[in-house]
């Protein structure tokens, strides 16, 4: 008999049995694994706000914001050089479409690989993909022009065409952005203070869009300088100021590559999650090292944990290894794999080891290979979202976020031409080869190019930035005084009924000496949207979901919203023959009643679908208690049946309340 290999069906290698006399050859027992686990939790949950894991993910994320919104800042003036003379602006619609399904393609992909293989691995790269599509946007051409005698003309490259290649490529790295920020947010923050880390974080949006703005007047303003802008919008035959005009949207899109390089240098200083690395890796000891090192002074009045505690205990000589590292992980508690093979990958099953082996054979069984357990089999998905039951959370989130960016991209992704509308006292000229967004009051088709794109600006940044960024504010200072879960059905509801008015005032103030009440009114929806669904389906997502699931589940969750904002945009080219775009249309006021219906879905979505994820305080009855990550990753199964999600539960829950106070 060979010493190596026992040659006969249902045995093992002699060398692998007699392996077993060294039972700290495999990792801890679960039981051992979740009391690191806890005392990583106890390491966090010592501090407060982080600045450092802060600025790793708001850095990122502002880079997100600026690059994807800053189509709204450089499209009109590539209209103004490139097609003039498109009535319905398709080709900038079409650009920002090809962003949107970049994105969503990032957010899934990026999402699937930041569980599989961890985050640090993943930092820096969506963001080197964010600077290299920068550079080619900024730099995209229509190559050699030839002018007939007719006056028609004919390139050597479509420059529309490498817009949209370079924008879906930029899609992709903003899309990665997406779970990784929320994520690593998510998992280094104390427990206390992840909701106002996660709302700080989303703040970046609105101030990346501002930014964006503020670089193209401040752009604006240095070309004025050097080149004529106060021509007629008709530039084409005024090749200077066309050169100009040029050279401003390709300084605004460059400029984005400056954050992202900063962000990069950010996402050095970070490890890996420590969450991740215990519950996924199975790697407590340098778990509990990263966290010390990114948390490295404990508050003076909470106790160190010392540091013989946060060493890895081995099992007892001739103990058997835990059961229970064979289960599927349901949760976060970190289940228990043995130490990875240098052998073959041979399957091996196993015939009871003899009595004197010191292993107990009914209570251990050999796994089929030596190689950790993969949260991504088919066993383990099922186990989680249907066996559980936890596919209603997916669900939930995935739904929530796209009914709200349908309206939320409907309404502002366009800005160029919702502003014109909005701030037009006065029906536009018939001239129907002139583009909508050109009708930027006061000035219309009378103004130059430099007073219409600074209208633009200045118009955005009233109606959209300001509001956007004091909701958000107001959201970070009083996260943990409500209930993070019945706010964001309330705000549905809320902006339900906002946009119903919306609508109403559009039909009947649009184009008229009272147009400001639009204004007004839109810059309360901005508000209302920073303040409820749109920053509340950032954060959720992130903490609702398992670490090993967490990533995954946001990328789906993010590109649903994503594809609401693709059908937004594509409402603006087939709605009506492309009517929303009209200058003197009065379809945005009819579709303001579509956005409020829904509103009222996305509230209906939230109150059946979204778990709880705050308790009350006893001693604090105004302020909520966050639960800990682990706690809410438990799942359908582990919660109590009265906080169990599902229409049918709901429903019967509402139904018994309501019999029994009659």
């Amino acid at each position: 008999m060979d010493e190596v290999r026992i040659h006969r069906r249902g045995s093992i290698p002699i060398k692998r049995l007699l392996r077993w006399d060294d039972p700290s050859r495999f990792t801890t027992h679960l039981e051992d694994l979740a009391t690191q686990e806890e005392q990583l939790i106890e390491i966090i949950d010592q501090h407060g706000f982080n600045w450092r894991v802060y600025a790793v993910a708001a850095s990122g994320f502002f880079t997100d914001s600026y690059n994807l919104f800053v189509s709204n800042v450089v499209l009109p003036a590539l209209a103004f050089v490139y097609w003039p003379n498109e009535h319905v602006a398709k080709t900038a619609i079409y650009i920002n479409l090809v962003t949107l399904i970049g994105s969503a393609v990032g957010q899934v992909v990026f999402g699937f690989l930041a569980d599989k293989y961890g985050r640090q691995r993943l930092y820096g790269i969506e963001l080197f993909i964010v600077i290299v599509s920068t550079i080619g946007f900024a730099q995209c051409s229509r190559g050699i022009v030839h002018t007939f005698s007719d006056g028609a003309s004919e390139t050597s490259m479509s420059i529309a065409s490498w817009l949209m290649a370079w924008r879906f490529v930029m899609g992709i790295g903003i899309g990665a952005e997406y779970p990784l920020s929320a994520c690593i947010t998510a998992e280094w923050s104390a427990t206390q203070s992840r909701g106002r880390m996660l709302s700080a974080v989303f703040l970046m949006q609105p101030l990346g869009q501002l930014v964006a703005w503020l670089v193209g007047i401040a752009a604006l303003a240095g070309l004025s300088q050097y080149y004529d802008f106060s021509v007629g919008l008709d530039i084409s035959g005024n090749d200077h100021a066309a050169v100009g005009i040029d050279i401003l949207w390709r300084i605004v899109v460059g400029v984005g590559a400056v954050p992202a390089a900063i962000a990069i240098i950010f996402r050095w200083t970070i490890p890996e999650s420590g969450r991740y690395t215990i519950a996924v890796k199975q790697d407590a000891k340098t778990a509990l090292s990263d966290t010390r090192r990114v948390y490295a002074n404990p508050p003076a009045s909470t106790s160190a944990i010392a540091t013989d505690q946060l060493e890895l205990q081995e099992l007892a000589p001739n103990e058997a290894p835990s059961r229970d590292y064979l289960q599927p992980n349901r949760h976060d508690t970190p289940q228990v794999s043995p130490e990875p093979s240098t052998r073959d990958d041979e399957n091996y099953t196993l015939d009871p080891p003899e009595a004197d082996i010191g292993i107990d054979s009914a209570e251990y069984t050999l796994p089929s290979d030596e190689k950790p357990y993969t949260q991504f089999t088919r066993k383990a998905l099922h186990q989680y979202f249907i066996a559980e039951g936890n596919w209603r959370y997916l669900a939930g989130t995935s739904l929530a976020w796209l009914i709200l960016d349908f309206p939320y991209y409907g309404l502002g992704f366009n800005s160029a031409a919702t502003m014109a509308k909005l701030w037009t006292a006065r029906r536009p000229p018939a001239t129907p080869a002139t583009p909508s967004w050109l009708y930027a009051s006061p000035y219309g088709d009378t103004g130059t190019v430099s007073s219409v794109l600074r209208a633009n600006a200045k118009e955005t940044l009233i109606t959209t930035s300001i509001g956007s960024i004091l909701g958000t504010l107001l959201l970070i200072a009083t996260i943990n005084h409500f209930d993070r879960r019945k706010a964001l059905v309330w705000s549905f509801l809320a902006l339900a009924l906002a946009l119903c008015v919306f609508g109403v005032a559009y039909l009947y103030l649009f184009h008229t000496a009272s147009h400001a009440v639009l204004i007004v009114s839109y810059a309360l929806l901005q508000f209302g949207f920073a303040f409820g669904p749109n920053t509340l389906t950032f954060i959720l997502p992130a903490e609702i979901f398992p670490t090993k699931y967490r990533c995954t589940c946001y990328g789906i969750s993010a590109a649903a919203g994503k594809i609401g904002s693709i059908l937004a945009q594509i409402s603006f080219l087939y709605f009506d023959s492309g009517d929303l775009s009209e200058p003197d249309s009065k379809s945005l006021g009819y579709v303001s009643f579509l956005y409020a219906g829904m509103m009222v879905l996305g509230a209906a979505v939230s109150w059946a679908w979204f778990p709880s994820v705050q308790q009350r305080e006893g001693e604090k009855p105004y302020r909520l208690q966050a639960k800990t990550l682990e706690f809410i990753a438990k799942g359908e199964e582990e919660v109590p049946e009265g906080e169990k999600v599902g229409f049918r539960r709901k429903v019967g829950r509402l139904w018994k309340g309501v019999r029994r106070r009659r």
